[in-house]
């Protein structure tokens, strides 16, 4: 299992760009935080997940931003 600052680095987006999409939706990791202090953990498909959303909002890049 990895912690979100793994998966950030090795996606290549920061730590608050995931942070955001999980909020939003877009990414969900197996054990998801359970209040103040306590941590995500992505499992390798939560990795595959989120690597495919990163490459999709690259190809596809919003106007203000993007997700």
């Amino acid at each position: 299992m990895l912690t979100t600052s793994e998966v950030s680095k090795l996606i290549g987006v920061s730590y608050h760009r995931l942070d955001r999409w999980v909020r939003i939706g877009l990414v969900t990791p197996t054990v998801a935080a359970d209040g103040s202090g306590s941590r995500r953990l992505w499992s390798d498909g939560d990795l595959v997940e989120a690597v495919v959303v990163a490459h999709r909002i690259a190809m596809c890049p919003m106007k203000h931003g993007g997700a």
